[in-house]
């Protein structure tokens, strides 16, 4: 055989960046394996006397696998050149090689040894715009980089053929248009930048989130009703998604924009959903039920009111309310009406019992203006600690004058002596 039909490879990170992009099976199996192991958790909550609904066990499951391929893919990222070094030491005798051609076999030359590979042991060609890969019967793959080849070596590699040929899939030749580096290169660093920017719009989205409810002082437990704020990043992931598209068939590698875009522009629309099927707001006339638990002449008569009755909570009975008085001078009159009620007392007045029934929820902002109360219902009395055993219906209330909210937390609670 002549020279012409001898090649050299070497497995630079190069390459093996080029091998994981286009043979991601381990990326993959590893969803698939993740996928079965959600779908069967999610399968245990099905099972009766509790069973969830099953489109909310569905909904769960799709978003944590979606979350999942989006951590690996930022695994990849991260730790390519980590995973780089392990291939490296798992196969030392694939990295550095010459290949023989001959008519019905080749040759592969290493550094202690040389391996004989009858042509009908390849199980699958495929042919890149740079490189060539063969399969062998035994799952190795064999590297043919086209660059340190000639035009016969290539045509003879893509017409490999025997009476006993095994080829499963043979990959027909595509004419890949010759890519203008210098044409592309701002195209390339425009994608590169929206890709990053793409996995940073979920985070960015939920800091968004969080910051426009501190900016309306609005409570912990409802920062999840301004999911909606995730809704402004779509355009981020959609823009990736379509530049992507368009490139990719101008042979630039890309198509990270666009499993990338899908994936996280998926992700902005389940979570910017929530903020509507989690919407506890109701009638601010409900309030005034509450009217003498609260022991104040007068409420304001503008205002928000949200309603949380609890699936779950290590409180029995748990029914969180929420409002917020929106005008200023009414507001300013309530807490006239509460500083100098002795129904509502400073943290540090309630004492260490009184104290232990405030749910960990009821927080003081520091520097904020706030003041407590207790009223149990069965007792009729505030700021009263429970002397006899029995099951008492408990309202602890926070007044926070700076953010102007009322809170009350009730809940059902189990005394003995």
């Amino acid at each position: 055989m002549k020279n012409e039909f001898i090649t050299k490879t070497k497995v630079t990170f190069n390459e093996y960046k080029k091998l994981r992009k286009l043979f991601p099976s381990p990326y993959f199996k590893k969803i698939v394996i993740a996928s079965i192991i959600i779908f069967a958790i999610g399968g245990v909550s099905l099972i009766p006397p509790d069973p969830l609904p099953i489109l909310d066990v569905l909904l769960v499951n799709f978003v944590l696998i979606a979350f999942f391929s989006l951590i690996l893919i930022i695994f990849e990222l991260i730790f390519k050149k980590y995973n780089y070094k392990k291939y490296l030491k798992k196969n030392p005798n694939d990295i550095d090689y010459i290949l023989k051609f001959y008519d019905d076999y080749l040759e592969n030359e290493r550094e202690n040894e040389v391996i004989k590979i009858k042509y009908n042991n390849i199980m699958k060609i495929n042919e890149t715009r740079e490189n060539i890969y063969i399969f062998l019967a035994d799952k190795k793959k064999i590297i043919i980089i086209k660059d340190k080849c000639t035009k016969e070596l290539v045509e003879l590699v893509r017409n490999i053929s025997s009476e006993n040929v095994i080829i499963k899939y043979k990959k027909k030749y595509k004419d890949f248009t010759t890519l203008d580096e210098n044409k592309y290169k701002t195209v390339r660093i425009i994608l590169i930048i929206l890709f990053i920017l793409s996995i940073l719009s979920l985070w960015a989205g939920l800091f968004f989130s969080q910051f426009v409810s501190r900016l309306n002082n609005v409570p912990h437990v409802l920062w999840i009703q301004n999911l909606w704020v995730l809704y402004l990043c779509l355009p981020i992931p959609i823009l990736s998604i379509v530049l992507g598209f368009i490139y990719v068939n101008k042979g630039v590698k890309c198509i990270k924009n666009i499993v990338c875009g899908f994936i996280v522009g998926f992700l902005l629309l389940i979570f910017g959903s929530f903020s509507s099927k989690f919407d506890y707001r109701c009638n601010y006339e409900e309030i005034y039920s509450y009217k003498n638990i609260i022991g104040v002449n007068q409420i304001p008569t503008q205002g928000e009111y949200d309603k949380i009755v609890w699936d779950s909570s290590y409180l029995q009975n748990h029914i969180t309310h929420y409002i917020k008085f929106t005008d200023n001078e009414e507001l300013k009159l309530f807490y006239n009406n509460i500083s100098i009620n002795n129904n509502w007392l400073m943290k540090e007045k309630l004492g260490t019992n009184i104290s232990s029934l405030i749910p960990t929820s009821m927080l003081c902002e520091k520097y904020h203006k706030c003041y407590y109360s207790l009223y149990i219902k069965e007792l009729d009395e505030y700021n009263k600690y429970p002397t006899e055993t029995g099951n008492y219906n408990i309202y602890a209330m926070l007044f926070d004058y700076n953010s102007s909210y009322l809170q009350i937390e009730e809940y059902s609670y189990d005394y003995k002596e």
